[in-house]
């Protein structure tokens, strides 16, 4: 299992109407408990893990806690010959506002392991939540985030700095509709979506706040397992059992319905354009034993 991708909560400070997972001010957030279960249950071969929200400095504690606790077990995986996980954490950057508190905060995330950051707020949604981009450029002179990132590679010399990442401008919706983004109108919905777990999975595998398991990050199938009772290796091992789950990472939703005998031959081109809602739909419809 080469990437983990776990939302460790649904609480954001903003309210994006284009928000595919519903977060804000009362979202839910996993218990440390509970995170460290997930983390004891994530495999030894895993390389990559990229920390989410909602938004993860809504709940800095939690979030804290999870790059305290995946810290010791990178020293454990050094003292084991294993290769130590390298670690992401997605932000909306809201706390970007003054160069010197910024430096602060990212000299301690580069402490407790975060070597890259990635800023999920180049779209117009989160600018209309008060998001100033400005400052947020990692690339600019003047920017705080830029400045301070510039006084952390001085201050590790040789070492390197932290990697920022930051998309290309979205002017649409970057998800299918899920969450609050099914409200959007259609000129802004982007429903074109192919289905990620085909190339994904059991490579990269998803994790919810709850702890649930989904073979991608939009959590548009059921539940295949629960990280807090199951090492992730097994689950998608399991998974891969299943004759429709294998159909969908193999094939995509157009397998799926062909193993669940519902595909249509003048349905074909809905498939190919609409992958991630068609599999939301078929799934659906299994849920619902209308299939």
């Amino acid at each position: 299992m080469r990437q983990v991708y776990f939302r460790i909560t649904d609480k954001c400070n903003l309210k994006c109407r284009h928000c595919c997972y519903s977060c804000g001010p009362d979202g839910k957030s996993i218990s440390p408990e509970n995170l460290e279960k997930v983390i004891d249950n994530i495999p030894e071969d895993t390389i990559y893990l990229t920390i989410s929200g909602g938004e993860v400095f809504a709940v800095k504690d939690v979030l804290m806690h999870a790059l305290d606790y995946i810290t010791e077990k990178n020293k454990e995986r050094n003292k084991e010959g294993i290769t130590p996980i390298s670690i992401q954490v997605i932000t909306n950057g809201f706390w970007v506002k003054e160069t010197e508190q910024t430096f602060k905060i990212i000299h301690e995330l580069y402490n407790k392991g975060v070597r890259t950051l990635a800023i999920g707020s180049n779209d117009r949604y989160h600018r209309e939540q008060g998001i100033n981009l400005k400052m947020l450029d990692p690339y600019g002179n003047e920017s705080p985030l830029a400045i301070a990132l510039k006084m952390l590679k001085e201050k590790l010399e040789y070492k390197g700095g932290m990697k920022v990442e930051m998309p290309f401008e979205i002017k649409r919706a970057f998800a299918a509709s899920f969450g609050r983004a099914k409200k959007l109108p259609a000129k802004e919905r982007d429903d074109n979506q192919h289905c990620i777990a085909t190339y994904m999975f059991p490579e990269q595998i998803a994790i919810n706040p709850d702890g649930s398991v989904y073979p991608c990050c939009w959590a548009a199938t059921p539940s295949i397992g629960s990280a807090l009772n199951d090492n992730l290796e097994k689950i998608a091992n399991r998974t891969m059992k299943d004759k429709i789950f294998r159909r969908l990472v193999t094939e995509g939703p157009r397998g799926v319905a062909k193993q669940i005998g519902y595909y249509k031959e003048k349905d074909e081109m809905l498939y190919r354009a609409k992958q991630c809602v068609m599999c939301m739909e078929l799934f659906e419809e299994i849920k619902n034993g209308r299939i």
